[in-house]
């Protein structure tokens, strides 16, 4: 399997090829149309200028003299006649020939006075030639030609080696690529080497690793979200070690004790009320069980949906009357008084019900727990802008100041000698993530040995509007319901 660096390499230098290939092909056949260009219009110069000297002499001789001096000089091959179509007469002067230098159409050119360029093969050359023909004019009348001609081979000469030096460059040029592209692949790629090899000792368990961040582009943008990832799976192994740890621990005391007492009953017991306690201990304890459990399943549940389900508009309102309707035998039989104030104004809320409700009930719960006899617990509705606050108030124990950041983690007890076998410290933690996933706040405010005050807040429908029979229709923010989930005022 071959590497990144080694795919980028090839890449690089497949590319690289590819286009000096192309620019080649394209550049030589570019090269051959200018060179030919430019061979044929010196030509026509060098020709045309020769006719002029025909113009300009003054005699034959002088032009024949001139025409020698020309032939040492220029590079093509020069012949002048004055029959431009059997060309006997040559300068200098020689036998008819029946071989042509032109043919009847390029003699029709000449004689309109146009310059005739022949490229290809001549039959009285036998070779492949490149020729320019210019026409000599006296009265009007064609009396002769200029024939300038040269052997293409010797210009292909001159191509090829021109040719051979773009291409020996072009060579280069790719060796250069290669170079270029393995120390490049290389850069490119080490990073990516170093990401693979600390992904791979994440994924053995090993959340202590880190990248260095060399970089601010997107590679040095990806190691910085591999090390917060690093540190976020640090984060939770150490959550999942305690969390397994609290479980355990919650687990092992109820356990003790059903299983302590229970061998006492099996060996048998002769007071019937000490059968009568061990009894009792063993239903409060597996009551424990089924509160931990229960929470347990709640905290599951809330981690893996993530969002709020059948979110609907609430008469949360009634929901809370009918949560302290449920409490307030327990709470007369400790001797504590429950009251319940909601403001004239209150609006319907968005949310799933059954959440909610379960919110309101851990928090009674926790200051029924820590209440003593003769104290109060007051619930407070009040509608501010676009969300109603909830207050759940006691005159309980109260919070240590030092332990109220403390109090919304799982498993945690702010005092385990007061709170008895009860308390399974996952009700606030509870309370807390379904107050967050339905986007309100929630805080405390508590001095020991004076009470807690425990607030939230949930957002308004304010497009639920209640019928003359008490229902709410549903706004914009609920999903699935028609009606206000609650009873109506």
């Amino acid at each position: 399997m071959k590497s990144i660096s080694t795919k980028l390499w090839l890449i690089i230098i497949g590319f690289t090829t590819l286009i000096l290939t192309l620019t080649l092909i394209i550049g030589f056949s570019l090269f051959n149309k200018y060179y030919y260009h430019t061979i044929t219009s010196n030509m026509i110069t060098e020709a045309k200028g020769i006719s002029d000297i025909y113009y300009q002499a003054e005699n034959e001789e002088e032009f024949r003299k001139e025409v020698d001096r020309l032939r040492n000089v220029l590079k093509e091959e020069i012949i002048v006649t004055s029959n431009s179509m059997l060309l006997a007469g040559c300068i200098p002067f020689e036998q008819a020939s029946k071989d042509m230098l032109i043919s009847a159409e390029e003699r029709g050119q000449l004689v309109e006075g146009k310059t005739v360029v022949h490229k290809g093969y001549h039959s009285r050359f036998g070779k492949q030639i490149l020729a320019v023909v210019v026409p000599l004019f006296r009265d009007d009348r064609m009396v002769g030609a200029v024939f300038l001609y040269s052997s293409l081979a010797l210009l292909q000469e001159d191509i090829d080696e021109i040719q051979n030096l773009i291409l020996f460059g072009g060579i280069i040029a790719i060796a250069a690529a290669i170079c270029i592209g393995f120390f490049l692949s290389k850069k490119l790629s080490s990073p990516l080497i170093r990401m693979e090899k600390v992904a791979q000792q994440m994924a053995k368990g090993n959340y202590e690793v880190s990248l260095e961040e060399r970089s601010k582009d997107e590679i040095g943008r990806l190691s910085t979200s591999l090390n917060q990832l690093s540190a976020a799976l640090v984060k939770q192994e150490k959550l999942r070690r305690d969390f397994v740890a609290n479980v355990s621990h919650e687990l092992r005391t109820p356990l003790s004790f059903l299983q302590g007492y229970s061998e006492i009953l099996l060996d048998g017991v002769d007071n019937p009320k000490e059968s009568e306690e061990y009894l009792s201990i063993i239903l409060e304890e597996t009551k424990r069980l089924r509160r931990l459990v229960d929470d347990l399943l709640n905290l599951t549940r809330l981690d893996i949906e993530q969002k709020i389900v059948n979110r609907s508009p609430i008469d949360w309102a009634s929901v809370v009357q009918s949560v302290i309707n449920n409490f307030k035998p327990t709470a007369e039989e400790k001797g504590i008084i429950l009251s319940y104030k909601v403001a004239d104004d209150l609006r319907p809320v968005c949310g799933n019900v059954n959440q909610l409700k379960q919110v309101l009930i851990n928090l009674l719960d926790n200051a029924h727990r820590f209440t003593s006899s003769g104290g109060e617990i007051e619930v407070l509705l009040s509608l501010k802008s676009d969300h109603v606050t909830t207050q759940v108030r006691d005159t309980g124990k109260g919070i240590p100041e030092e332990e109220l950041p403390m109090i919304w983690e799982r498993f945690y007890k702010v005092d385990k000698s007061r709170a008895g076998r009860s308390g399974t410290g996952l009700g606030l933690a509870i309370v807390k993530d379904i107050i967050q996933d339905h986007g309100g706040q929630i805080k405390v405010e508590s001095k020991e040995g004076k009470g807690s005050i425990f607030m939230f807040t949930l957002q308004i429908c304010p497009d639920a509007k209640c019928d003359e029979y008490g229902e709410y229709s549903k706004c914009d923010k609920c999903d699935n319901c028609d009606k206000v989930t609650g009873e109506a005022k």
